[in-house]
């Protein structure tokens, strides 16, 4: 603590007013206690605002490695007719699911279709398909794709999403 600091406390619980009831002590107690509320505030204040833009500003596509399972999270923002997404890792998933953010879309709006093309060193594992609305840009997509075993070679897997706005079939 600093030695100045310390000296103002000291000054605030032992010395005794001099200019009427209360009037230096009251004074005293606001230079000792008043900065350090007036910083904490501003650091809550701080980390609120830093949280928050972090949370709403993920603009690419994101992997996250958790055992088996690879998370993989798109924002919004994401509005080309493919994208692809490549990373090093083992055998070819056992289990992909496709989320939105918000809940499983299989029946929201049958206008437009959703392929996504799981290949593997450049051939296809498989096909999936699900609908989406045709504002399925503004959606957050997760993938969780789990993989068969974290043993083995490294080897490059891809998955790439495609939309089509008629019912057509995958490439």
């Amino acid at each position: 603590m600093f030695k100045w600091y310390q000296k103002i406390i000291e000054k605030v619980l032992n010395e005794k007013p001099v200019f009427g009831f209360g009037y230096r002590e009251e004074k005293l107690k606001a230079v000792v206690f008043l900065p350090p509320l007036v910083l904490l505030f501003v650091l809550i204040l701080a980390l609120a605002v830093f949280f928050s833009n972090f949370k709403s500003h993920q603009r690419n596509w994101k992997a996250k490695w958790n055992t088996n399972e690879i998370h993989v999270v798109s924002d919004s923002l994401i509005q080309r007719d493919s994208i692809k997404i490549e990373w090093q890792n083992s055998f070819p998933p056992s289990k992909i699911a496709f989320y939105n953010g918000e809940q499983l879309t299989n029946k929201i709006n049958e206008r437009g279709h959703n392929y996504f093309i799981v290949s593997y060193l450049g051939q296809r594992v498989n096909t999936y398909k699900q609908f989406k609305s045709d504002y399925w840009s503004y959606h957050k997509y997760l993938f969780t794709i789990k993989m068969d075993s974290n043993n083995t070679p490294q080897s490059t897997l891809q998955i790439e999403g495609k939309y089509r706005k008629f019912k057509d079939h995958a490439d």
